[in-house]
């Protein structure tokens, strides 16, 4: 009961807001005194106990203003330190470009991965509600630079050394 009374009082959340607390993600359809019930994103409903939800890190997904998107691809290893850089300019470009992201970005060389230079963009989309069709432009615009750059992304690979007798 004292968790309920918590919940109320202090109001880390309210009903509609999504969370994440334990494991789960999910959005509040109801707070009560003893318990909250909440939908998974696979839209079953949950019943969690309010002792367990005020005894526990408790993250409210609603209150963030903008949505931290990390990418990273895999460039081939041929790329010159001049494409590299072609490529570090693309994605700032991409990024900036885009209405629905903030100005705010990273880009790096990131690691010397087992089959590609790793390149890291982290960048910031404003609208929750559409992450998937950000993610999608940004991912979109990238292959077609890349394309057009003609910037190999790589795939595993093997090179395989045989001596002759």
């Amino acid at each position: 009961m004292f968790g309920g009374v918590a919940i109320l009082t202090d109001k880390p959340f309210k009903v509609g807001e999504r969370i994440k607390v334990n494991q789960y993600d999910v959005h509040v359809k109801e707070i009560g005194i003893r318990s909250t019930k909440i939908v998974t994103m696979d839209g079953t409903q949950l019943t969690l106990p309010n002792s367990m939800i005020a005894n526990s890190v408790l993250e409210n997904v609603s209150k963030e203003k903008a949505r931290r998107i990390i990418t990273t691809m895999g460039i081939t290893y041929n790329t010159s330190h001049t494409k590299v850089t072609q490529v570090k300019k693309i994605l700032a470009k991409i990024v900036v470009e885009n209405k629905d992201t903030e100005n705010t970005y990273e880009v790096s060389l990131f690691d010397f991965g087992e089959n590609a230079l790793q390149i890291r963009l982290i960048y910031w989309i404003k609208n929750l509600n559409d992450i998937v069709r950000v993610k999608d432009e940004i991912n979109m615009e990238i292959k077609k630079q890349f394309d057009k750059a003609k910037i190999e992304m790589a795939f595993p690979t093997r090179t395989v050394y045989m001596k002759k007798g």
